[in-house]
């Protein structure tokens, strides 16, 4: 897999969260996340913005999120891993890997939250409470995963659903959490799908309060 960060004028690397996720052969930026098509990418001009590093992890990276230390989380769809990825000067310093145990079978990583910004960490000083969003075959419902880790092992320590009947939209297989973020004890989860509302496409995301949810609803453009 390749992570790209946006390059700094006058040298260097913007280390904050605009980054891109791509295979070696598609690249795909967060702008465009969520529009059916994919975005026709002028590599000349990307050359110029940014940098492109090679990440040795399993296929199919999912997800991005910035921890207190600099270091970047990203999650592999079907192989059970979570990666964090720490940057050095125009390449990667380090890529540390993590097993998933307890994703129920039949189910992708799609994103992922460091759920500990700001507070108490682990004894190695990285974070140790996350939340996964996920997708699968069965249709009805989303799910985020609560997950803590020991050492270089994630446990899923919950399951969070989201039916139909709290995020407002018809949810079809294959559609789910694709995105989450959070801390502490919120989380907001990004449900890929659209229904209609006044007029527009609306986007549902579904929000985490301790142990209760409510569902919101935003306008977004069409995309093609």
């Amino acid at each position: 897999m390749a992570l790209q960060v946006p390059g700094r004028p006058g040298g260097g690397l913007f280390a904050g969260a605009l980054a891109t996720l791509a295979t070696l052969g598609t690249l795909a930026t967060l702008a465009t996340l969520g529009c059916g098509k994919q975005p026709s990418i002028d590599r000349q001009k990307a050359a110029a913005l940014f940098t492109e590093v090679v990440v040795e992890t399993e296929p199919g990276l999912s997800g991005l999120a910035a921890d207190d230390l600099g270091g970047y989380w990203t999650v592999a769809e079907r192989g059970a891993e979570v990666y964090r990825v720490t940057l050095g000067e125009r390449q990667v310093a380090a890529v540390q890997r993590f097993s998933v145990r307890g994703v129920p079978a039949g189910t992708d990583l799609e994103g992922i939250a460091v759920l500990d910004l700001g507070g108490p960490v682990g004894a190695d000083g990285l974070p140790r409470r996350f939340a996964l969003g996920t997708e699968g075959q069965l249709a009805g419902k989303a799910t985020v995963l609560l997950a803590e880790r020991a050492a270089d092992v994630l446990t899923v320590t919950g399951t969070i659903a989201l039916p139909e009947a709290v995020v407002g939209i018809e949810l079809r297989g294959n559609q789910g959490a694709e995105g989450v973020c959070g801390a502490g004890d919120t989380i907001f989860a990004a449900i890929e799908g659209a229904g209609e509302g006044t007029g527009e496409h609306a986007a549902s995301a579904g929000r985490r309060w301790c142990a209760s949810w409510a569902a919101s609803r935003s306008a977004r453009t069409r995309c093609g």
